[in-house]
């Protein structure tokens, strides 16, 4: 959650789901990858980062209405498992490397 109100959750099957309202209500946002979502971290309503299996890294910069695929300058790994953002421009990444 961002502050009290703002929140988002990603689950299996690519599902991204957004709050306005504290978690009363959620709403399905589109997901820019049909690989499994691991984790997603946002530093307000409408800056925020995903990452999941097959090295996908995504950046919004709307509140997830778009994604922007990132090219991650690190070797090529299985999966990113989670992360945390920093700023708009950094961001703490755990990852399987093989």
């Amino acid at each position: 959650f961002i502050g009290n109100q703002y929140g988002y959750m990603v689950g299996e099957n690519s599902t991204m789901l957004y709050t306005a309202d504290a978690g009363d209500t959620w709403t399905p946002l589109t997901s820019p990858t049909s690989n499994k979502i691991n984790d997603i971290s946002f530093i307000d309503p409408t800056n925020g980062i995903m990452v999941g299996d097959m090295n996908d890294v995504y950046k919004t910069t709307n509140g997830g209405v778009s994604w922007t695929l990132l090219t991650p300058t690190f070797p090529e790994t299985q999966s990113n498992f989670g992360v945390q953002m920093i700023n708009t421009n950094s961001i703490f990444l755990a990852k399987q490397f093989i």
